[in-house]
């Protein structure tokens, strides 16, 4: 498997040729799929894995979120769909990085290629998300059901006849992580 990968203070991206098994697989086949997984550092840090697999025949283009001038990325594509225990009502939240609040100035679309079971692997604070009704930040000790969104949006084609991927919209989630739960699973194991 080639692997590489971008450290963007907080947000780590990979791309990946194949796809290793995680916890929470959604297989939706000749579509877009997400699995997703978290794990808990020593140090109590959050962060939520999803992994964005092209399970389509054919390269396709999707908007991840945006890049800024000093080429940060912000995953606005991915949000999360949050259970209560003891509750029946969903709560979403939105990815909103707190170091880029108030960000003026341009933001340019972030774009992936993603040739046919090619994988894009976010690994993202959970902190980083935001539930926009209340204006909480998502807490990873609080018991709760937890499913990963990825919303893609059509990347337009401001470069014509360059030969990228069919855009690819829509909306495409997780199986439900049990959190903390599979934190602590995930770290007792090593991941």
């Amino acid at each position: 498997m080639q692997l590489s990968g971008k450290v963007r203070r907080g947000l780590t991206v990979f791309c990946a040729s194949t796809l290793v098994a995680c916890a929470g697989r959604a297989t939706n086949p000749g579509q877009m799929d997400l699995t997703a997984a978290c794990r808990t550092a020593a140090g109590g840090e959050t962060r939520i894995i999803a992994t964005l697999r092209n399970a389509t025949p054919e390269h396709v283009s999707v908007v991840a979120g945006a890049v800024l001038g000093t080429d940060e990325r912000l995953a606005f594509a991915l949000s999360l769909r949050v259970r209560r225990a003891g509750a029946t009502a969903l709560e979403e939240y939105v990815f909103s990085d707190p170091r880029y609040a108030g960000v003026a100035g341009r933001l340019d679309p972030w774009r992936l290629e993603m040739a046919a079971g090619a994988a894009a692997i976010f690994d993202v604070e959970a902190r980083h998300f935001l539930a926009p009704t209340s204006g909480r930040r998502f807490d990873a000790a609080e018991p709760r059901v937890v499913s990963v969104r990825f919303r893609g949006q059509d990347p337009g084609s401001p470069w014509p006849g360059l030969g990228l991927g069919r855009p690819w919209t829509g909306v495409v989630e997780s199986e439900p992580l049990d959190m903390p739960r599979a934190c602590e699973i995930a770290r007792a194991s090593g991941l």
